[in-house]
């Protein structure tokens, strides 16, 4: 067994960066390393071929191969030229995987997870290293020797961010090599330096290799190593790397389009708030996020101890929700308690509306301008360019959560929006000669919570969904309960009649659902504000008895142990689920928010992780080396395959389809999952 890592010039592996040096820790506590020296003018380094072969056998000869990050540190060794083979992906090993099946509440990064685990501080490295390496960057700026240095704003390092030192431990080697016989400056200290490097790179390795023995330890203690080496887990490492490589598309004509469509509609609901302002006789200045103490002030009157001088010239709105400073807040819940609430064309009604419309966009402009920040030229899988094409790598992370949700940055690429009237998913899609296809699973959490808990009713809302009263509906079972007296008036003929006839009660239902489903409590009476009903809440838990059950079953586990599980998945360990920690409020006590929450959700990431690892199986049996698998978003999948005519690839899409359902069979409730056609823009189904 061995633990390999590597220091790099960068993180950024699409746009430039690559390792200079590669570090191995064996079980035996032997260490060997390969350092390669860097030009300093193009950051890039100088890696001879035999180091190359060398380091392969090494890593063909083991039968597990331990990661600290897996997935960064093969795809950095990749742009040298060191292949990973599917043969070592059945050996490579993720310490950040053990640490959340440990713990999946707790830190992740190495410094953490030794102190935790070991009572091991090698954060003292860190310090060290720190001090020489901004020593070794002013060097370079003493002596004006023109070098590529690491800072933000770089287009070859696009993460770069306020600790950008840490790109440049390459750097007192060069320094070394081009002062060498030069008595101006301080050999000693160079040498000091460069140690430094190497004692920190060896240390990182040689630290995972004692963690992931220990967290071995534990997890074989705790009957979770069946779990942990299983598909959705391990298995589900090798297929994000391919996801991530493919990379998704998008029309650099269409991005640019919809920044500067959004930016006129942004201008436009800001004039409309100053000019809602100014006929009140108030001066506004909006803020480019969140609040500042003029918008407060209009709004509420008054800013933390400061009143606005004349009421007159204030909304005067009462506060619905407080925000942590303590103050009124205008997030996104108390937002729509204001439109939901607020009679309709008055001016606060308006002002409401349209600052929600301006944040709305000026976040979408802000992430397509991340977009473009990451993005690099698009090539098809021949090599050849596009023009107007890019494509971005996003960094999808499978143990960044709490839950077994994944996360996704570099950019973050599961914050695109497919609201309707408000679509961002308009610039990506496929490029020329492909076509998209996604598939998404149909109220997954929902389903999961109806047959789990044996609601019948739940269960008829899938079972019937064509067939009144409730035409598969949540919302409408929902506004059966809680709006009886209007629910009478309707002729149950469609699923549109209530919203038909009452949006404004409807969308409340919808609120009230998504509060109940996120896990609000009833005392709080957050989901009796969003119904605009009291008792709402406490209708719905009487009536859906068996759903509370199951949901007090899974908060009084937590209380117990820490922690909620999966449903069992019964080819991998029919007795248990997979552990996901529940977060102890300041107190020591488990809000009974989380639980469930943690629950279901992590069931559905359980499910569609899975899928993933069978649908790339698929591919790979049936040599589909073209069709690639190339985002995760929530629920859904999305594919990148050949174009075909007249849908000609939907056989195989329904296979894909099958294979997500089959997730529902391993643990005993069954799933549906549907299918939209992508041949222009992601915005756009056929």
């Amino acid at each position: 067994m061995l633990a390999p890592d590597t220091e790099t010039t960068g993180v950024d592996s699409w746009h430039g960066s690559k390792p200079f040096l590669v570090t191995m820790a064996y079980d035996n506590h032997d260490i060997y390393y390969w350092r390669w020296d860097v030009n300093p003018k193009t950051r890039m380094p100088i890696v001879p071929k035999g180091d190359i072969q060398e380091i392969e056998d090494r890593f063909h000869a083991e039968d597990e191969i331990v990661f600290q990050n897996a997935k960064f540190d093969i795809r950095m060794m990749g742009t040298v030229g060191i292949k990973w083979t599917k043969e070592l992906w059945k050996k490579t090993r993720e310490t950040l995987m053990c640490s959340h099946i440990l713990n999946s509440g707790l830190p992740k990064d190495l410094t953490f997870s030794c102190m935790y685990y070991l009572k091991l501080d090698i954060g003292k490295y860190d310090k060290a290293i720190k001090k020489n390496m901004l020593a070794a960057r002013r060097m370079v700026e003493k002596y004006d020797l023109g070098w590529m240095i690491a800072k933000e704003g770089l287009p070859t390092m696009p993460s770069a961010k306020k600790v950008v030192w840490k790109n440049d431990l390459w750097l007192p080697f060069a320094l070394k090599d081009h002062f060498k016989g030069n008595d101006d400056v301080d050999h000693e200290e160079l040498d000091n330096w460069c140690d430094s490097v190497i004692d920190y790179a060896n240390s990182d390795s040689e630290a995972t290799m004692m963690l992931y023995k220990r967290q071995m330890q534990l997890i074989e203690k705790r009957g979770l190593m069946d779990i942990y080496m299983s598909d959705p887990r391990l298995g589900v490492i090798p297929v994000i790397f391919r996801m991530e490589n493919k990379g998704i598309q998008y029309s650099g004509k269409r991005l640019d389009e919809q920044i500067t469509s959004y930016q006129k509609e942004a201008d436009r609901a800001a004039r409309t708030c100053i000019g809602i302002a100014r006929s009140k006789g108030y001066d506004l200045t909006l803020p480019k996020s969140g609040n500042n103490e003029s918008l407060v002030k209009f709004v509420f009157g008054s800013y933390k101890d400061r009143e606005i001088e004349d009421e007159t010239q204030s909304l005067m709105l009462p506060v619905v929700k407080k925000a942590d400073s303590g103050g009124p807040s205008l997030d996104k819940d108390a937002m729509q308690i204001y439109q939901d609430t607020l009679p309709t064309r008055s001016k606060a009604s308006t002002f409401i509306k349209r600052l929600g419309e301006k944040r709305q966009r000026d976040t979408a402009i802000t992430y397509m301008h991340n977009y473009e920040r990451f993005a690099e030229s698009y090539k098809d899988d021949k090599g050849r360019e596009y023009d107007d094409w890019f494509v971005i790598h996003s960094s999808i992370n499978p143990s960044d959560t709490y839950t077994l949700r994944c996360s996704s940055k570099q950019p973050n690429s599961q914050n695109v929006s497919k609201q309707k009237g408000f679509n961002i998913r308009y610039a990506f899609g496929p490029p020329p000669g492909r076509e998209w296809w996604s598939l998404d699973y149909n109220n997954l959490e929902y389903r999961l919570t109806a047959y789990e808990s044996g609601e019948q009713v739940m269960i008829d809302l899938f079972e019937k969904p064509n067939e009144p009263p409730f035409f598969g509906s949540f919302h409408l079972l929902n506004v059966s309960i809680i709006y009886e007296d209007l629910w009478k008036t309707i002729k149950h003929e469609s699923k549109d009649s209530f919203g038909d006839k009452y949006p404004g009660w409807y969308r409340s239902a919808k609120e009230f659902g998504f509060a109940v489903n996120f896990g609000a409590q009833l005392k709080s009476g957050t989901a009796d504000r969003a119904a605009r009903r009291p008792g709402s809440h406490l209708k719905v838990l009487n009536r859906l008895k068996k759903n509370t059950e199951l949901r007090n079953y899974w908060i009084n586990f937590a209380k117990e142990k820490g922690y909620v599980e999966t449903i069992p998945d019964k080819t991998v360990d029919p007795n248990r689920g997979y552990p996901i920690y529940c977060p102890r409020d300041k107190y020591g006590r488990i809000p009974e928010t989380k639980p469930f929450s943690n629950h279901i959700q992590s069931t559905a990431g359980w499910c569609i992780n899975k899928a993933m690892v069978r649908i790339q199986d698929y591919f790979d049996r049936n040599s589909m080396d073209d069709h690639h698998m190339i985002m995760q978003v929530h629920d859904e999948l999305v594919f990148d395959f050949p174009f075909r005519k007249n849908k000609g690839n939907l056989p195989k899409v329904r296979k894909i389809k099958q294979i997500m359902e089959q997730s529902g069979d391993d643990i005993g409730i069954p799933l549906t999952a549907g299918i939209d056609y992508h041949p222009n823009n992601w915005s756009v189904s056929e």
